[in-house]
């Protein structure tokens, strides 16, 4: 068993590359944009990201390997996560990301709104490229992720108690489906296009995984969905929804063919749900 600590430190230098190759993609599609108006403030937008869905996508990819372009795939998930958070932090009221004042802040309650239209021009352009396929998945993604978030915004407004089931609904759709679109458009960019639905599951468990532990992490905030649940003991029914998760992941994973990129993968689904 690796510490966490070393764990932590050993999934990042791994996907480093694949960070910084997002990174790259990112701005090389930032810079076709140069003479707009949302140029600058995009890049503000976009700066210190995890590249958590570009590094995914990468993986994904490179595990079926490679067959087509993923760089602007990887530009887009990221793009369409960027405009998540812009409205995130509106709805929210929060005042910072990132280590920064949030954009909304930075630059008003307009600019942030037709900023995010811009990143979705942008995002369709992209997957458009790429032919049908991707551009009904990522429309699919991007339809449920503005849903769920709008559903999450009233009942939190509301105090309405939920069941386990819809909460698992929602933050599949605010949170884990562009984790499973990312890997899940890895995969079909890929030489192995059958492993992409495999790839989309794993991507669908880390990203409930992932939302799941932050909502425990912050679980003294007590305006947020995970208080809704119906239960005596809230936080015991997320954990063992995880340990579940995680044993349904770990089968998943140990069928993918062996690859490095597998080995990063696993790493990072072990980081996440640990």
């Amino acid at each position: 068993m690796i510490y966490s600590a070393q764990l932590e430190e050993r999934v990042k230098e791994l996907i480093s590359p694949y960070v910084n190759r997002g990174s790259r993609a990112l701005l090389n599609v930032l810079s076709e944009y140069r003479g707009s108006i949302f140029y600058e403030p995009l890049l503000e937008a976009t700066r210190g990201g995890k590249m958590i869905r570009p590094v995914l996508l990468y993986l994904g990819n490179e595990i079926g390997g490679p067959r087509r372009d993923p760089d602007p795939a990887a530009a887009m998930v990221e793009l369409l996560h960027t405009a998540s958070l812009i409205h995130d932090d509106i709805i929210d009221g929060d005042q910072s990301r990132r280590g920064f004042p949030s954009f909304h802040r930075r630059y008003g309650l307009e600019l942030s709104i037709l900023i995010a239209d811009f990143i979705l021009s942008i995002v369709l352009r992209i997957s458009s490229m790429y032919g049908c396929d991707i551009s009904d998945i990522v429309a699919a993604a991007t339809r449920l992720m503005s849903e769920k978030e709008a559903e999450e915004s009233q009942l939190v407004r509301k105090k309405e108690i939920i069941s386990f089931e819809r909460y698992m609904d929602i933050i599949y759709g605010k949170t884990a489906i562009l984790f499973e679109t990312a890997l899940r458009i890895g995969g079909m960019l890929s030489a192995k296009e059958r492993l992409a639905e495999d790839l989309a599951l794993i991507g669908r468990n880390m990203g409930l995984i992932y939302q799941m532990r932050d909502d425990l992490n912050d679980w003294e905030r007590k305006e947020e969905l995970s208080h809704l649940i119906d239960s005596s003991d809230p936080r015991t029914v997320i954990s063992r929804k995880i340990d579940e998760i995680r044993e349904e992941t770990i089968y998943i994973l140990e069928k993918l063919p062996s690859s490095r990129a597998t080995e990063v993968l696993s790493l990072l689904f072990s980081y996440i749900s640990t």
